[in-house]
């Protein structure tokens, strides 16, 4: 397995797990399938994150197919470059349980550790998603808030949980 940075490259491969996690998993993302599948590649080639504050950390199967990713940024504004985020957590179903989520986490910790004014890192995750929130806590984040009835998928409601991770030394 290739745990890695995407490039402009990867974006094909990219949309296409995208899409997949978005159909797979609706209720655990901001972005919904319908409005994903009407960006084109190229317009996707477009915004794609390849910058060192703003990446998406890609596992590749053997095969070298595109399994699993992990999106981070950091914020932009001068009062909150100390904070960045983790988005787009995400391993296609038949590779889970193989802890391809831990490597592709300890590579995006790593690379944002790089980051001169990163403080923090933080994500949110579905409350129902019991599995996720252990290995976020066996990585350090720590719970600070819920979100209720942060996501509505099929006029059925879903909580969210905030958690962070301190890198001050």
């Amino acid at each position: 397995m290739d745990i890695r940075l995407l490039t402009r490259a990867d974006v094909e491969s990219y949309r296409d797990i995208r899409l997949e996690a978005l159909k797979t998993n609706p209720e655990a993302f901001g972005s919904s399938y319908e409005e994903a599948v009407t960006r084109t590649v190229k317009q996707l080639a477009e915004t794609f994150p390849v910058t060192n504050n703003n990446f998406i950390v890609g596992a590749f199967s053997k095969e070298e197919k595109l399994i699993g990713t992990a999106g981070f940024r950091q914020e932009q504004a001068m009062k909150m470059k100390h904070k960045g985020m983790v988005w787009g957590m995400y391993v296609t179903p038949d590779y889970r349980g193989q802890g391809i989520s831990r490597l592709l986490l300890q590579q995006l910790i790593a690379e944002a550790k790089k980051l001169q004014d990163l403080e923090q890192i933080n994500l949110v995750v579905v409350t129902i998603n019991d599995a996720a929130k252990v290995l976020y806590e066996r990585l350090g984040f720590e719970h600070f808030g819920t979100e209720k009835r942060a996501l509505r998928v099929n006029d059925k409601y879903y909580d969210e949980d905030y958690m962070v991770l301190s890198l001050q030394r």
